[in-house]
């Protein structure tokens, strides 16, 4: 979801930080978050910041207010902000990626004057409640209105690169089964034998490469990076170097 929101909102240090890949957009937010001296700090304070950074980068993705923030960073993280440190942290991130802010004011725009919003690849929803005057289903019109053009899209390039390994089967598909979409993710089930690291890379391969060019017409402007992770059940999955 970082990715396409750089993708839509075309925040350039965003989109620095992807493309670059020299760290991950985590470390970058808590080196903003710190401003002091990143390689003074022991790993168990970087750890520590980075998970903080979490926080924030998922918080604030999607508009959250500085309330909403502090109740989302207690409950997801266990962090506990006054209302000064999270309103420093919020515009310490939005002057960080300052696109996105821009981003948010636009679509919400867009969406008041319309009636609806629309994903890159041309999925529509339909938000009437954007013009309620009952100031809180306008909030939340106008959050799943910020939300909409990026989750909607991340799952549907995860389908399509679901599609596209179904009908190529670069793998016998009955052997190695897909058994669960969540979200942004898959999951396959396979024997375990030494072919699992093989059909692991194929499967982020086309999880990486989705023809949304092909198709849609639409290049992301970043790197797609897919993560995998192997186990025997769903609670004891392990990430897989590849």
């Amino acid at each position: 979801e970082l990715r396409w929101s750089a993708h839509v909102s075309r925040d350039p240090a965003m989109m620095k930080i992807f493309r670059e890949g020299k760290i991950d957009i985590h470390t970058a937010t808590a080196q903003a978050l710190y401003r002091g001296n990143w390689n003074s700090l022991s790993d168990e304070k970087r750890s520590s910041l980075r998970r903080s950074a979490k926080a924030v980068n998922f918080g604030l993705l999607y508009g959250m207010t500085v309330g909403g923030f502090i109740r989302y960073a207690k409950l997801e993280y266990g962090l506990d902000l006054s209302r000064d440190e999270a309103s420093s942290w919020v515009s310490i991130f939005f002057s960080k990626y300052f696109k996105l802010r821009e981003y948010h004011r636009n679509i919400v725009e867009f969406c008041r004057r319309t009636g609806y919003v629309e994903s890159p690849l041309g999925r529509r929803r339909r938000l009437p409640e954007i013009n309620s005057e009952n100031k809180w289903l306008k909030l939340e019109a106008e959050r799943q209105a910020i939300n909409h053009p990026i989750q909607s899209i991340s799952s549907d390039a995860v389908l399509i690169a679901l599609n596209e390994i179904v009908e190529r089967r670069p793998f016998d598909i009955e052997e190695c089964m897909p058994i669960l979409f969540v979200h942004d993710e898959l999951v396959f089930e396979s024997p375990e034998d030494d072919r699992v690291e093989d059909r692991a890379r194929i499967i982020k391969e086309f999880m990486e490469n989705p023809p949304l060019d092909e198709l849609f017409g639409v290049k992301p402007l970043v790197p797609l990076v897919a993560e995998v992770k192997v186990g025997y059940n769903l609670a004891e999955m392990e990430e897989l170097e590849l």
